[in-house]
């Protein structure tokens, strides 16, 4: 289960916040079908140079933490699909807004002095998609197409469907409408108990 929380407390339930396990990012099973990823724009599919987990592996509950670097200013939203099929949004989230990141930067997320972690309770594979627009998307267009989540709502959660739809039609749809360019990428993080 891939969650996230804040980096002060080392339970890796977020209390205060309003989620819960049961609403935390959950691991995607190997056995589970990849989500096909939409076709970048063109002349903006190579924004993204590179987005990796900052280790090869990672045990359960250990803090987990992405490498990013792009080529060109860009809004970054991070997302990643749970072993029952639901679409998260990790980020940005409510402990970080924050998402336009510069060119040419190299990016460790989340930071040292960012207020969560992303960990993952359990062993398996977590997949995470990172998508770069070159414009905000807007909470409301998020929100269109995604369920939003009751008790609590920070993190809108959306079927397997709903993100096959997102990550291979829904994007360019928003991107034509919305007038902007984007690129997608996803690498997955492999999870292992400590006992192994």
């Amino acid at each position: 289960m891939f969650k996230i929380a804040l980096s002060f407390i080392t339970a890796f339930v977020v209390a205060q916040s309003g989620i819960s396990t049961k609403k935390d990012i959950k691991v995607l099973p190997t056995t589970q079908q990849r989500v096909p990823i939409a076709q970048s724009t063109y002349s903006y599919d190579d924004t993204i140079v590179y987005a990796r987990g900052t280790k090869r592996e990672y045990f359960v509950n250990e803090r987990i933490r992405v490498q990013l670097k792009i080529r060109r200013n860009a809004y970054i939203y991070f997302w990643t699909v749970s072993a029952s099929g639901k679409g998260y949004l990790i980020l940005p989230n409510s402990f970080d807004t924050f998402n336009k990141y510069r060119k040419n930067l190299k990016y460790v997320v989340p930071n040292r002095s960012s207020k969560f972690s992303f960990v993952s309770d359990r062993e398996g594979i977590e997949r995470i998609y990172i998508l770069a627009t070159n414009k905000r998307i807007s909470a409301g267009t998020i929100r269109s197409i995604f369920n939003y989540r009751s008790g609590g709502g920070v993190v809108p959660t959306a079927s397997h469907k709903d993100i096959s739809n997102f990550i291979s039609k829904d994007i360019k749809v928003i991107a034509k409408r919305e007038n902007f360019k984007y690129d997608i990428k996803s690498f997955d993080i492999e999870v292992y108990n400590r006992s192994r």
